[in-house]
């Protein structure tokens, strides 16, 4: 079930207008739209064209993020670096119109990252795979 924070969050993501095939959601934001936890944020990647077109208007901290605009804290945008954006995008899952990485990402992703917080959504989500009855395959 989708909290009312999580749907706002992807509410506001949605009135940014950015071309849906330029984006797609990552980090935590795959498990939020499918109710397995209350985010805080969402984190897009997007392709090099989309960042391209939002350096001409937007400030970059640190040249591999940025953030929107002061009034959308929650949503933030990353230059995929080591990540294949255009294959993510390719094989994500579209949930109301906006394209979320599998969640076999989200899993590789936390568990190679491994912060604090990680350790409790990869808890989760292997229960999710296990009621799936599906392992995460990469």
């Amino acid at each position: 079930m989708l909290s009312a924070h999580n749907r706002k969050l992807f509410d506001e993501l949605r009135a940014l207008n950015l071309p849906p095939d330029q984006f797609v959601v990552f980090g935590s934001g795959p498990m939020g739209i499918r109710g397995l936890k209350e985010i805080g944020d969402i984190d897009l990647l997007v392709t090099e064209k989309l960042w391209k077109e939002l350096l001409k208007t937007h400030e970059s901290k640190d040249r591999r993020e940025i953030k929107l605009s002061p009034h959308v804290d929650a949503i933030m945008i990353w230059f995929p670096g080591e990540w294949d954006v255009d294959d993510l995008i390719a094989e994500a899952d579209v949930i109301d119109g906006i394209r979320f990485v599998k969640l076999k990402w989200v899993h590789a992703w936390k568990s190679l990252r491994m912060a604090p917080k990680d350790e409790k959504d990869l808890k989760v989500l292997e229960a999710y795979f296990q009621g799936q009855k599906s392992e995460p395959q990469q």
